[in-house]
């Protein structure tokens, strides 16, 4: 529709409070007297309604999406069948109007935390909330579909979010860190739920209570119907537990910049995610799918890893540590360039045609390592231990090998251009086809072309 039919159902709006059907996309109706107004199935999305009188207004069936209803007014409102996915309801007033309940509850969290009965509380379906900076801290949300919310700088502390779904949820700056000693366990193996000393929680039984409208199974509640508890209803949560996102859905999230650090992160779905700049140490991250996540940035100090899936993830510039665990990683064809990789045990590990250009991977155990075809160029590999690896046909150029150990080393086929070998062991190494032109040797001297 044109500006100018806008302007036109806008007048009208205004004069006769009758509106049907109509397109008010992005319209200013700041602080508009609009009680009793006619707005069945009306287009309002992204539409400026900040301190608007609605009471009592027919909103049925009308798309409210990301429209702005701070301090608005919607006591007694109809609101069957409308979509608020994304609107700010900080400080709505809702009282009496006929709503989802899904849109209630986001209004009771943004607007009177400290009321809500966190003991009691049973949730569903927050898909597609305005949580922006919400205080959800303690908040039972196992189970919940949060899909496509809107979680950015939300305070998610002690949170337990077991099979949620969180796919495509904004959750830029916000704060899942456990409290207390619950940040103590985080990354302890005896802790997760499937090890030895405890009986797995399948992730699909998990998943299945958690599942979005539009995804239950028959027999399940409706869209944003409060659960009540029967048989089939997920086991109670244990309060004393961690803070945990196990098995959570957490596909293409945003999680930039996040705080998640010791927080139970076992067997969740991370592909897509943007991680990038999040902080993730002393996270336990066992058998979680970080396929295509970017991972650029990322803190992950003393992070578990193990049996994580990591294929063609971005882990660019990533902060390791000592206590970084990649037990059972297959780390091949993934971009680790210009990351700082001291500390980690790589010893055997399978590194063929990884990008690790310009990473710092001096003084490592590299011993057995598979690194052929691997981008080393511009790397640190000073007084690593390279004994026995394999680095057939590996760009070396400009790589750093100071006081290496390079015995019995395979270098068939390598680049090692203007690479500084200077003090480094060189005994029993593969040498067919390598190209040392302009290298500094172990003697100091440098190789002509």
């Amino acid at each position: 529709m044109s500006a100018k039919a806008e302007s036109r159902d806008e007048q009208q709006l205004r004069e006769t409070r009758a509106c049907s059907e109509c397109n008010l996309r992005g319209v200013r109706l700041r602080e508009a007297y609009l009680q009793r107004a006619d707005l069945r199935e009306a287009d309002l999305r992204e539409a400026d309604l900040r301190g608007a009188n609605l009471q009592q207004a027919e909103l049925q069936n009308a798309d409210l999406r990301n429209a702005d209803l701070r301090d608005a007014d919607l006591r007694g409102a109809n609101l069957t069948g409308a979509d608020l996915t994304g609107a700010n309801l900080t400080r709505t007033r809702l009282e009496e109007a006929i709503v989802d309940p899904r849109w209630m509850q986001v209004a009771q969290i943004l607007n009177d935390p400290n009321a809500i009965d966190r003991s009691n509380l049973e949730i569903t379906s927050l898909e597609g909330a305005n949580l922006n900076h919400a205080n959800l801290s303690n908040l039972p949300l196992d189970h919940v579909c949060l899909a496509g919310a809107n979680l950015s700088g939300a305070n998610l502390r002690n949170t337990p979010l077991n099979g949620a779904d969180l796919r495509g949820a904004n959750l830029f700056a916000a704060d899942l860190r456990p409290t207390g000693n619950q940040a103590e366990s985080g990354n302890q193996a005896e802790s997760l739920p499937g090890s030895e000393a405890a009986t797995p929680s399948p992730c699909l039984e998990l998943q299945a209570s958690s599942l979005c409208p539009g995804e239950s199974s028959p027999g399940e509640s409706s869209p944003g119907e409060l659960s009540q508890p029967d048989a089939t209803s997920p086991e109670p949560i244990d309060r004393d537990r961690p803070a945990a996102l196990t098995c959570a859905n957490l596909q293409e999230a945003n999680l930039s910049q996040a705080l998640l650090s010791g927080l139970l992160l076992d067997r969740a779905d991370l592909s897509g995610a943007n991680l990038a700049g999040a902080d993730l140490s002393g996270s336990n991250l066992t058998g979680a799918n970080l396929e295509n996540a970017n991972l650029r940035n990322t803190n992950l100090n003393q992070t578990n890893l193990t049996d994580a899936v990591l294929t063609d993830a971005n882990l660019r510039s990533a902060a390791f540590g000592e206590g970084t665990v990649l037990n059972n990683v297959n780390l091949r064809s993934i971009d680790l360039s210009e990351t700082d990789l001291r500390g980690i045990n790589l010893s055997g590990a399978n590194l063929s045609n990884m990008n690790l250009r310009e990473s710092n991977l001096s003084g490592l155990d590299l011993s057995n390592a598979n690194l052929s075809r691997a981008n080393l160029q511009g790397a640190n590999l000073g007084s690593a231990n390279l004994s026995s690896a394999n680095l057939s046909r590996a760009n070396l150029r400009n790589a750093n090998l100071q006081n290496a150990n390079l015995s019995n080393l395979n270098l068939a086929g390598a680049d090692l251009r203007a690479a500084n070998l200077q003090g480094a062991m060189l005994s029993g190494v593969r040498l067919e086809n390598t190209n040392f032109c302009g290298a500094i040797m172990p003697d100091g001297r440098e190789r002509l072309c």
